[in-house]
């Protein structure tokens, strides 16, 4: 009988008293009482102790090879199997007895200080040693204490995981992402990989409202077929999509949105057309009146074959007040019919998109008084004859934010008279867009609004009392302006630039400034640089007097400050030549 010592698998940490029965050695005939049972050797790679007697009884075995019979070679062999077997079940049973009993309290209870020489009971009845200070520093110099490793799983299972989110908190999620980014359905579709709990989330058209889908414009694969198998599993509850650029939509797809989406709002489905005319027609269209609750409809650019101004008028007819912005922009097919349809029925009509349409005729009178809370309207590149309405007095879009009347060509119906009693009472604009209408004076500026941040006035006459009363009434709030192309007679560019950006009403918060066009000299430049510290854009093309190497489009503040360095330098040096 002899003791095993085994080395335990965690690092650090050595275990005795792991005491296992084999079988007695006084069985084996070749056993010699002179050999001592203590002597032990170590087998590489086994982790096994094997004992110097069988060794030398191996050795002797094969020694003895040619004195035996032929019979004696197969026992032989045998028994070396069964040797063989045996140790290897050995094996196998310290691995198990280490796994069981190799443990601290084990050791610790096996392990009494009542065998060391210098033990004494304290008379407390307590076992503890009894030692001096001088013995326990020499013991711990000789024995240092045993570190013990507690091993750590790198990856601790933890209850709060992603995994065991609620459903509820993980549709917001999915919402959130869907409204903010413009592939939002691809990315929550891509979290539908992670874990099945996402997975069955994603699934339920609870946690759809908003689907962009206007990234795969273009692709081959937006189809019906794609169109139908979302409309069915996950479209159910939806209530924004946008469909912009959806080049082989057809009448199928938008049947599927009518028959499924009972909850849908909003719809875009501006430039679905692969050529000039498109596959959808005006009966898919009253189709969706009747079935979606839609409030939004944008079907710029989208050309019907056949009656599409009379398809319209049915879709509003369907919808009347419930309508809150529509954008019918780029389709010549629409008229005036469709503007006084509008004018009818959509009092609550927020937003409104005419530009690039047969628009002819409109009562301003009449418009402001049906739709009161219109907040945004487009009537770019319209030949609008005014009509005179028997109310003869206007009372103006008083929620109206954004106004955009730009003109191409030389004629222009927009006058200093129609624009005021548009915008008399227009107290939050902060948007206006008037291109092209060179009929526009100072009188055409006197508007109620004291917040304008963006003005475009391309292609307009500009004079200094223009200037001077754009700087006493938004010198604090403008901060992109678009004075390109501008025809001045009375005086220089630069003059204007000076008016601009000097004196005591200084708009100094301009940060997109664009000036392409013009008469402007690098002195005006300079002003423009050093004065306005805010800049991030600025349009020097096509400007004739502007040195060469600056004569381009400025973005950016690192291109902003090289052109400051420019400008300080080379009118220095010019100064310095005269």
């Amino acid at each position: 009988m002899f003791h095993r010592r085994v080395r335990h698998v965690t690092p650090g940490l050595m275990f005795y008293g792991l005491h296992r029965n084999f079988s007695s050695d006084t069985d084996d005939t070749d056993y010699e009482p002179g050999v001592e049972e203590n002597e032990v050797s170590w087998k590489s790679g086994n982790h096994m102790f094997l004992s110097t007697r069988k060794k030398k009884k191996k050795q002797i075995s094969s020694s003895s090879t040619d004195s035996t019979t032929d019979e004696e070679p197969v026992k032989r062999n045998q028994a070396e199997k069964r040797k063989v077997s045996t140790l290897n079940n050995r094996k196998s049973r310290v691995r198990r007895k280490i796994r069981r009993f190799g443990d601290i309290e084990r050791y610790s209870q096996q392990m009494s200080d009542s065998s060391d020489s210098d033990f004494h009971p304290n008379p407390d009845g307590n076992s503890k040693p009894n030692r001096s200070k001088k013995k326990e520093k020499q013991l711990l110099e000789e024995n240092p204490p045993l570190e013990v490793v507690e091993v750590v799983h790198p990856c601790p299972p933890s209850d709060q995981t992603w995994s065991i989110l609620p459903s509820e908190i993980l549709t917001k999620i999915f919402r959130y992402v869907c409204d903010g980014e413009n592939k939002g359905v691809k990315y929550v579709c891509g979290c539908a990989q992670v874990c099945r709990h996402w997975n069955n989330t994603v699934v339920q058209p609870v946690s759809w409202r908003n689907a962009d889908l206007a990234f795969m414009g273009g692709n081959e694969n937006a189809k019906d077929c794609l169109l139908d198998e979302l409309v069915k599993t996950k479209f159910r509850d939806l209530e924004h999509l946008s469909l912009s650029g959806w080049l082989y939509l057809t009448n199928v797809g938008i049947e599927s949105i009518a028959d499924h989406c009972s909850r849908l709002k909003s719809l875009n489905i501006s430039h679905c057309q692969k050529k000039s005319i498109a596959k959808i027609s005006g009966s898919s269209l009253v189709l969706l009146a009747e079935k979606c609750s839609l409030e939004r409809i944008n079907i710029s650019n989208l050309r019907i074959p056949t009656v599409y101004a009379k398809s319209v008028i049915n879709v509003i007819e369907i919808r009347r007040d419930k309508l809150t912005h529509l954008n019918f922009s780029g389709n010549i097919g629409l008229g005036s019919a469709v503007l006084t349809m509008i004018i009818k029925h959509c009092c609550e009509l927020k937003s409104l998109d005419v530009s690039n349409t047969s628009v002819r005729s409109v009562s301003f009178s009449d418009f402001q008084d049906s739709c009161p809370k219109l907040e945004e309207l487009y009537l770019a590149n319209l030949f609008i004859e005014p009509k005179n309405s028997s109310k003869h007095s206007f009372c103006g879009f008083k929620q109206m934010v954004v106004c955009s009347v730009a003109k191409r060509g030389a004629m222009s119906w927009l006058t200093d008279s129609i624009l005021v009693n548009m915008l008399q009472e227009s107290k939050l604009l902060t948007i206006l867009d008037m291109r092209g209408n060179s009929n526009i004076s100072q009188k055409g500026l006197e508007l109620s609004s004291d917040r304008l941040e963006r003005l475009y006035m391309s292609k307009c006459s500009l004079n200094e009392i223009m200037i001077k009363t754009i700087c006493e009434r938004w010198n604090k709030t403008l901060w992109d302006v678009d004075f390109s192309w501008t025809d001045i007679y009375d005086s220089d560019f630069d003059d204007l630039i000076a008016c601009l950006l000097t004196g005591h009403n200084v708009c100094t918060q301009i940060a997109h400034f664009d000036v392409s066009g013009t008469s402007i000299s690098d002195s005006g430049v300079k002003i423009i640089v050093t004065v306005c510290r805010e800049l991030r854009s600025l349009n020097l093309t096509s400007c004739r007097g502007v040195s060469r190497g600056i004569k381009r489009h400025h973005l950016g503040v690192k291109q902003i400050n090289k052109l400051r360095q420019f400008s300080i330098i080379f009118i220095s040096v010019f100064n310095n030549k005269k």
